[in-house]
């Protein structure tokens, strides 16, 4: 049987929006990945509190990705209603998942201070990161954070994939929607809908 290679894509989603998903897509393409399966948190450990409750964000996430070939929304950081700290994680779905790879795309901006995640080094024995690159952040600070640190020693479980990535995030989005201006371009439909219906991010 064929080891299915499946990039984690985990994240506040606050909301999730299109360029989440292109940027996934791009991944998926790139490193010949046969799934993604996209992780909300229910608590986020290394951001700030969401504005959506989970229950929203998790929905919003199921709307988004409906009847898209490839992707997968997982419950399993939802269901843990706590902190959820990605070494839990990647240990459940291995010890569930046994004859699958995984790859946790991250971006650069929060690879920079993975050194101080829960158990950063034993992750890395557990699956591989894919560190996409970020504007504002340049390729030198990938590669100078790997040669300066412990990170040197696993080279093998670090990529950095320097792909073109929209540039919005979920705050920028939040920030529209509170000053009533478009986002339909830049959130799925049925998304926007769910935004619009719940009064999501109007204040």
């Amino acid at each position: 049987m064929k080891t299915m290679k499946i990039g984690l894509l985990g994240g506040t989603f606050d909301p999730i929006h299109e360029g989440h998903i292109a940027l996934a897509r791009k991944v998926l393409a790139a490193r010949s990945l046969d799934e993604i399966w996209v992780i909300p948190s229910h608590i986020p450990p290394h951001r700030n509190e969401p504005i959506a409750l989970p229950d929203q964000r998790y929905h919003m996430c199921k709307l988004a990705l409906e009847n898209k070939e490839h992707f997968v929304l997982s419950d399993i950081e939802y269901n843990r209603r706590e902190k959820s700290f990605f070494i839990d994680t990647i240990n459940y779905l291995k010890s569930r998942y046994p004859n699958r790879d995984f790859f946790f795309i991250i971006g650069i901006d929060a690879f920079l201070d993975f050194l101080s995640w829960k158990e950063p080094i034993k992750l890395l024995h557990e699956c591989k990161l894919i560190v996409i690159n970020r504007p504002g952040y340049k390729s030198e600070e990938f590669y100078n954070f790997m040669n300066t640190t412990i990170l040197k020693d696993y080279n093998d479980s670090v990529s950095y994939l320097n792909i073109e990535t929209p540039n919005v995030s979920s705050t920028e989005i939040r920030e529209k929607i509170k000053n009533g201006d478009d986002v339909s371009s830049l959130l799925d439909k049925h998304v926007l809908e769910y935004i619009n219906q719940k009064g999501l991010y109007k204040k």
